[in-house]
C-alpha cells in the first residue's frame, strides 16, 4: 500500500500582526496568520481552508450562508411547532445535528466534511456499513426539513471519523482526536435521544460497528469489542435476529436484516480471534437466529416482496443444508462463523478427560470438515466478488477456519498436516490480490498462519515454509506503520522468530 506523505506547517516565523488581526480561517484552526490580504499564506497553502475571510470587512461569505441557515432553522421550527414562538439559536454552519445538551464539539466547514463523507464512502463496504448507501447519503448532504431524513448525531459523527481517518491531508487527520472524542461520547449517550427517531435503532448499531472497527484497526481490542458487544446487544433486544417485518418499506426492513447480519460477523471474527464468550448463543431459544440470509442491498430495492423468515438458519448451514445465501455478506457471515465454530471444535480437543470420547469428536470433527470444504469449493474466486478487499476477506477467513481446525489435531490426524499446507498456501496467494483497504482481522489469519509455518520450519529443511513466511512478514510491513492492529501481530511474530 502507498502510504501519502503529510505536509507540516512551514517553519519560518510569520510576520506579528495587531490582535484581531488574523483571518477567521486562522482563528478556527488557532494557528498563526500573517495577515496577508486578500489571503493569507497559511490559506493559500491549505487544501481545505482556502476562503480567506477577515472580520470587520463587512459580511462575510460564511455569515451570510449561516444567517441563511438559521432562518430555515427558525423556519423548519416555526413549521413544526405552530403556535410556539420561535426561539431557535442559530446552528453552526458545520454542525447541522448539534443538540444544546448532546457532547458534539467539533466544528468544521461544511465542504470539509463533505471531503470526509466522500473519503468514507469509498470504503464504507469494507468499514461493514450496511444501511442504503444512497438514502444515508442523501440525508448526510441534503438534510431536508424532515428529522427522519437526517443520520443521527453518532452515525453522522463516525463516518466523519472515517473519512478523517482514511484522508490523506494532514490538515483533515488534525480532527482525528476530537472527532473520536466526540464519537465516543454519543455512542455513550445517544441512544436515548435516538429511539425517537424512525430509524434511530439500526442507524445507532450501524454507529457502533463503524466505532468498533474504527478501534480494532487501531489495535485498541478491548475498546472493539465493547462497542461491538453493545451491538449485539442492541440486536438481540430489538429482535431483529427474529425476522418480523413491520413495514412496507423492503429497503428499510434489508437494513434491519443485513445490520444483524453484519453485527454477527464482526462479533463472529474477534470472539474467534481471542476465544472469548460470544454475543450469540446459538442453542438458546432467545438468542437462535431466525432471519432469512441477507441479499446485496440493492436487492431490496428491487424484489416485489421480502424473503420468509427462516428458522435455525445457522444450524442448518452448520448441518450442510443448501440455502440461498449466495450475496456477499451472506459469504462473509458463513466464513466468520466457520472461523469462529472450528476454534471452538478445537477447544473441545483440548479440553479432554478420562470421559473423553474421541470417537465422538472426530465424528464431529468430520462432519464440520466437510461442511467447510464445501464452502471453500463453492466459493465464487476474488476477481469474480463485488469488492476485491472483502473477496480476499472471505477467502482468507475460509482458509484460517481450516488452521484452526487442524491444528488442535495435526498430531492425531495424518491428513490434518497437509491440508493446513494448502491452507496456508492459500493465504499467501491471496496477498498477490492487490486492494485498497484490508481489515484488521487478517492480522490475526497471517499471524495464525506464520505460527504455522514456524512450526514447520523448526521440523522440515525444505525452503517452501520458510519463503511463504517472509511473504507473509512482507505485507505485514508495509501493512504495520497504518495499520497498528497488524503492527502488534507482526511484533508477536518476529519475537517468535528471534534474531535472524
Amino acid at each position: 500500500m502507498h502510504t501519502t506523505s503529510r505536509r507540516g506547517n512551514s517553519s519560518s516565523r510569520s510576520p506579528q500582526i495587531s490582535k484581531g488581526g488574523a483571518c477567521l480561517n486562522c482563528r478556527h484552526r488557532k494557528i498563526r496568520c500573517d495577515g496577508k490580504k486578500p489571503s493569507c499564506s497559511q490559506c493559500e497553502s491549505s487544501e481545505i481552508f482556502h476562503d480567506c475571510e477577515y472580520a470587520g470587512r463587512g459580511v462575510t461569505k460564511t455569515q451570510v450562508l449561516e444567517d441563511q441557515i438559521a432562518a430555515v432553522e427558525r423556519r423548519i421550527q416555526e413549521l413544526e411547532n405552530p403556535g410556539q414562538q420561535s426561539g431557535v439559536t442559530p446552528i453552526v454552519l458545520s454542525q447541522p445535528y448539534a443538540q444544546p445538551q448532546g457532547p458534539q464539539t467539533l466544528s468544521l466547514p461544511l465542504p470539509t466534511q463533505h471531503a470526509m463523507l466522500q473519503s468514507f464512502l469509498s470504503q464504507c463496504y469494507n468499514l461493514a456499513f450496511f444501511l442504503d448507501v444512497s438514502r444515508f447519503t442523501q440525508g448526510m448532504l441534503s438534510p431536508s426539513s424532515n428529522p427522519a431524513d437526517r443520520p443521527i448525531p453518532a452515525l453522522h459523527l463516525a463516518a466523519l471519523l472515517w473519512g478523517i481517518h482514511l484522508s490523506p491531508s494532514q490538515e483533515v487527520q488534525a480532527y482525528e482526536g476530537i472527532c473520536l472524542a466526540d464519537v465516543v461520547q454519543n455512542t455513550a449517550q445517544g441512544l436515548a435521544s435516538s429511539v425517537s427517531h424512525p430509524y434511530g435503532v439500526i442507524q445507532y448499531i450501524q454507529a457502533e460497528v463503524l466505532v468498533a472497527q474504527y478501534f480494532f484497526r487501531a489495535g485498541k481490542i478491548l475498546e472493539g469489542k465493547y462497542h461491538t458487544s453493545a451491538a449485539a446487544a442492541l440486536v438481540l433486544s430489538s429482535g431483529l435476529h427474529k425476522f418480523n417485518p413491520t413495514s412496507n418499506d423492503f429497503v428499510a426492513e434489508g437494513e434491519r436484516i443485513n445490520g444483524m447480519w453484519t453485527v454477527f460477523m464482526l462479533n463472529n471474527c474477534w470472539t474467534a480471534a481471542d476465544g472469548s464468550a460470544s454475543n450469540f448463543s446459538l442453542d438458546m431459544e432467545g438468542s437462535r437466529i431466525d432471519a432469512p440470509w441477507p441479499m446485496e442491498m440493492m436487492k431490496y430495492a428491487e424484489i416485489s416482496q421480502l424473503p420468509p423468515r427462516t428458522t435455525y438458519t445457522i444450524q442448518k448451514f452448520l448441518a450442510g443444508d443448501s440455502d440461498y445465501g449466495n450475496s456477499l455478506l451472506a459469504f462473509e457471515v458463513k466464513a466468520s462463523l466457520l472461523f469462529e465454530q472450528a476454534g471452538r471444535l478445537g477447544e473441545q480437543y483440548h479440553s479432554q478427560t478420562s470421559q473423553w470420547d474421541a470417537s465422538g469428536f472426530f465424528s464431529q470433527f468430520n462432519s464440520f470438515s466437510a461442511v467447510l470444504e464445501k464452502f471453500i469449493q463453492n466459493l465464487p474466486p476474488v476477481n469474480a466478488m463485488p469488492s476485491p478487499s472483502a473477496g480476499v476477506f472471505v477467502h482468507s477467513l475460509a482458509q484460517a477456519a481450516v488452521l484452526a481446525l487442524h491444528m488442535p489435531v495435526v498430531s492425531a490426524n495424518p491428513a490434518s498436516r497437509p491440508r493446513m499446507v494448502t491452507a496456508v498456501r492459500g493465504i499467501v496467494q491471496l496477498l498477490n490480490t492487490p486492494v485498497p483497504f484490508v481489515d484488521a482481522v487478517l492480522g490475526v489469519v497471517w499471524g495464525r498462519a506464520c505460527q504455522f509455518l514456524l512450526r514447520e520450519i523448526s521440523t522440515s529443511t525444505q525452503e517452501e515454509p520458510m519463503a511463504l513466511l517472509n511473504a507473509i512478514i512482507r505485507v505485514m510491513n508495509a501493512l504495520a506503520p497504518s495499520a497498528p492492529f497488524i503492527a502488534a501481530q507482526l511484533n508477536q511474530v518476529q519475537s517468535s522468530i528471534g534474531p535472524r
